[in-house]
């Protein structure tokens, strides 16, 4: 295979890695979205979202739930901060990707003594406003209101004083989300 062959082989599988990776940072996206919502619902009517799940889980799945809402919350936190941890891992990734592939695409560019610049130059020429303010809601504006949910929900937690153990636990995968949702929000604002 000759080496322009090979490069733009290349290309193209890194591109189909980079569309696969979107793919999965979406898909983490909606989930991360429903489990913060079914978490906020509790911060509002927990025995109601509690037995709602419930009934739910019975009439569906015949499947009955032999421990309390604070059980539930808990493992509610954890997959609030597993989605999280996916959405961030693919999201970063593609931002990566993105350095990488402009780079191929400028080799790609010399090498052929054409233009070939669709997902970087050409891309970035004329990005609409709305692109631009699509951009901030999700790479600022979510983590920050995602941050704020999560105080006011983890707040309520230890003010409630339920159960020791399961608020300790909340508490400390509340942080993890914190942290990570700070770690973020520093590496995009750097680039």
């Amino acid at each position: 295979m000759e080496r322009n062959e090979l490069l733009y082989d290349h290309y193209k599988e890194t591109y189909s890695l980079h569309l696969e990776a979107k793919k999965k940072r979406d898909n983490a996206f909606v989930m991360l979205c429903i489990v913060i919502t079914l978490l906020f619902c509790f911060l509002l009517e927990p025995v109601g979202v509690f037995e709602s799940i419930y009934e739910m889980l019975k009439s569906n799945f015949s499947v009955e739930l032999p421990f309390k809402s604070t059980i539930l919350q808990s493992f509610l936190w954890v997959m609030v901060l597993y989605f999280f941890i996916r959405y961030f891992q693919a999201s970063i990734y593609i931002e990566r990707l993105y350095n990488y592939i402009e780079e191929l695409e400028n080799c790609i560019a010399d090498n052929y003594k054409i233009k070939f610049d669709r997902e970087s130059k050409n891309y970035e020429n004329n990005y609409p406003l709305i692109l631009n303010i699509i951009h901030i809601i999700y790479f600022l504006v979510f983590p920050i209101i995602s941050i704020i949910i999560i105080g006011f929900k983890i707040y309520f937690e230890l003010v409630s004083k339920l159960n020791l153990l399961p608020t300790i636990f909340d508490t400390a995968i509340a942080l993890m989300i914190v942290i990570l949702n700070i770690c973020y929000l520093l590496f995009i604002n750097k680039k």
